[in-house]
């Protein structure tokens, strides 16, 4: 009944689209959803599967060389007992980089081994990306309307002194010199 319990709990956990990382109270990996390991896989491609990760403390998970201060920052919001940190975290190597919204909470069940530390990782590199393009894409629509603003007001003094060109021209046809 446990085993199917737990294959039952894995399956939900892979379902989900984000990276899950289940940690014990003692920041031991206990779980970790196949889009979790293809998150560290993308990054780490030494790692084969869950199996070689299971009991790893989260300095291994997410590694400093990789992750630069993630673990670090786990380690603070969680000794603060903060139940939810959120906030969106960067990582890259010469494989990949990527932006993830990072979120981090406590389960409810308070056991005598007391709550796990649930970690995940949701990849907003797309949106991010997105986001930057129709800011640029907004600076030079911002920029053409400078432009046409610009010539627009050119135009009108050009057209002032191509009308007085022109008056000068019909003047010196009529021999109206003078004028």
């Amino acid at each position: 009944e446990i085993t199917s319990l737990n294959t039952w709990y894995l399956e939900m956990l892979n379902s989900v689209n984000q990276g899950v990382f289940v940690f014990d109270n003692n920041s031991r990996l206990k779980k970790i959803n196949s889009t979790g390991l293809a998150i560290l896989q993308t990054f780490m491609p030494q790692i084969y599967d869950a199996n070689s990760l299971y009991q790893a403390p989260v300095e291994l998970v997410f590694p400093y060389t990789v992750f630069g201060s993630w673990a670090k920052q786990f380690a603070q919001a969680t000794s603060a007992k903060l139940s939810t940190f959120m906030g969106n975290m960067y990582v890259g190597t010469e494989a990949a980089e990527r932006i993830y919204n990072v979120r981090l909470s406590r389960t409810t069940e308070n056991t005598e081994m007391g709550t796990d530390l649930i970690i995940t990782l949701d990849d907003i590199t797309a949106q991010k990306e997105s986001e930057q393009r129709i800011f640029e894409l907004q600076k030079l629509a911002d920029q053409g309307l400078l432009v046409s603003s610009i010539s627009h007001e050119l135009r009108n003094y050009l057209e002032l002194i191509l009308g007085g060109v022109e008056i000068a021209q019909l003047s010196l046809k009529k021999s109206d010199s003078d004028k």
